[in-house]
């Protein structure tokens, strides 16, 4: 495991890994530090950008409302079929048990 500042990342080792596998390993991690530090800058950027972006939407009025509530509204009904659905064919399988 080669522990980085709040981050850990695990370093693969099989069974037949050499000292010098093991070495090409590190060297590789290390070399992509750099690479790894510029990734990350540039994650961090775009999720500031976009968090700028959501928060200038915050009060607003979500435009599919309507849309929203009748979805909505038709999801409880079929979720209340199911529901009975589902007792009457319990009820009719404890029925049937019981002759």
């Amino acid at each position: 495991m080669l522990r980085r500042s709040g981050y850990s990342q695990e370093i693969p080792l099989e069974r037949d890994l050499t000292p010098l596998g093991l070495i090409s390993r590190l060297e590789h991690i290390l070399e992509r530090f750099e690479m790894d530090l510029q990734e990350h800058q540039r994650l961090v950027l775009d999720a500031t950008r976009r968090l700028a972006g959501y928060e200038a939407r915050l009060g607003e009025a979500f435009p599919l409302q309507a849309e929203l509530d009748v979805k909505r509204a038709e999801l409880t009904r079929i979720e209340a079929d199911l529901a009975a659905s589902s007792r009457t064919a319990r009820s009719t399988a404890n029925q049937t048990r019981r002759f």
